[in-house]
Formats: C-alpha cells, sequence, structure tokens
C-alpha cells in the first residue's frame, strides 16, 4: 500500500482524522520506534494501561510468546514495519486503548489455554474466540444512531478504497455521550464483562451513522 495518509478519509476514517494528521509531516513510512512516539501519548495516555509498539520479527524466536499473550503479559503489540493492517491496529489502540485493551486481555487468556494443550496450537478456534475476532477485526460499534469503525481491516480496506464489506455490530447503550473517552470505557467495560458480537454474517455499514468526534451535532 502506498504511503498516502493525505488520502486516507472519508466517513469510515473520521473517528481517526486527528491521528492520521499526524502521519503526513512524514513522507515515508515512519518506522514503528516513529509511529509509537507520534501515538505515545495515546497509547501511554491517563486511565488505562500502557501499551507500546514493538517490531514483529519476520519469524518469530523459538519459545516466543504467541501475539496476544505478548500483548496481555508485556503490553507490547508486535507491528510490521510498513504494514497496512498493522498501521490501522495501532491507529485503534491509540483511539480505544480501553476496549483494545479488554479485547487483548480475553484473547490472551484463550491463547494461553490453547498454548498449554500441547507443542501445536489447535487447527480450530472456539466460537468465543472467533467473535473476539470479528470485533477486533471487523467490529461497528454502534450508539444509537451513531457508529464508529474499530475493526483495523474494515479500516485497512477503506483506506485502500474497498468498502464493499460488512462488519460484525456491537451496540452501546444510546445515550452515551458522542465522545472518544466515553465511548471507549463503555466499550472496554462491555467486552472485558463478557459482551460480544452476534454470530452470522455481518452487517452492511451505513456510511450515513459513521460521523467524527468534532461533527457530533
Amino acid at each position: 500500500m502506498t504511503w498516502a495518509p493525505a488520502r486516507w478519509t472519508g466517513p469510515r476514517l473520521a473517528a481517526y482524522a486527528s491521528l492520521v494528521a499526524r502521519l503526513t509531516a512524514s513522507s515515508t513510512w515512519p518506522t514503528i520506534a516513529e509511529l509509537d512516539r507520534l501515538l505515545a501519548d495515546r497509547l501511554r495516555g491517563e486511565g488505562h494501561r500502557p501499551v507500546r509498539l514493538v517490531e514483529q520479527p519476520a519469524r518469530p524466536a523459538p519459545g516466543a510468546l504467541l501475539y496476544e499473550v505478548q500483548v496481555m503479559e508485556r503490553g507490547e503489540v508486535p507491528t510490521r514495519a510498513a504494514n497496512a493492517h498493522d498501521l490501522w491496529n495501532a491507529l485503534v489502540w491509540a483511539t480505544f486503548p480501553r476496549a483494545k485493551w479488554a479485547i487483548a486481555d480475553r484473547l490472551g487468556v484463550i491463547q494461553q489455554a490453547r498454548a498449554a494443550a500441547g507443542p501445536r496450537l489447535p487447527g480450530t478456534r472456539a466460537p468465543g474466540h472467533d467473535r473476539l475476532a470479528m470485533l477486533d477485526e471487523g467490529g461497528l460499534i454502534v450508539v444509537g444512531a451513531r457508529a464508529v469503525v474499530i475493526g483495523h481491516a474494515v479500516l485497512e480496506h477503506a483506506a485502500r478504497g474497498v468498502v464493499d464489506i460488512r462488519a460484525a455490530s456491537f451496540p452501546l447503550d444510546a445515550d452515551l455521550p458522542w465522545q472518544i473517552d466515553a465511548i471507549d470505557a463503555a466499550l472496554g467495560a462491555a467486552i472485558a464483562a463478557g459482551g460480544e458480537v452476534a454470530p452470522g454474517p455481518g452487517v452492511a455499514i451505513d456510511d450515513a451513522m459513521l460521523i467524527g468526534w468534532a461533527d457530533a451535532p
């Protein structure tokens, strides 16, 4: 994917506009260390556990922690250099750190149990694991008549101009204020309490529901 953050606009990306604007000062893909510094105030802000982006090696070392376990235990998000999918994951972490921590904690526990079953991970995932992964990759948070995309795979596709994508819907209280930290706190609490997306093929994304924080009436 070409490095062109100035062109990453549109309703699906509106919630991330202020962070994307930070990237436009760079004419090339930032290193993982540079990206971590650009997002540090959000990744390690007040009110949540700190998290750090670290470069993911091309091949994991023998005995390396599973991705989700490394996030849960070390507060490190393995991130591939010049990788659009991982860039959007980092931007979601910086926008919704409490929600991402809630997902990471639940997935980390699941992966620890899978790893403990033997030298090789089972070939299939449990339904609960799948639904958490669907939320992480394709989540659409619905708050009354408004919505925000948190699934980084959906965001990556939108940045590439691909919008024929369905999402996994996760409703929150319709009376929540349309503010980043309020949505993040409520979503994190709901996920930590066991909330999941509904099984099924997902929903069509109504772009009319997707507005930026500054544009809320």
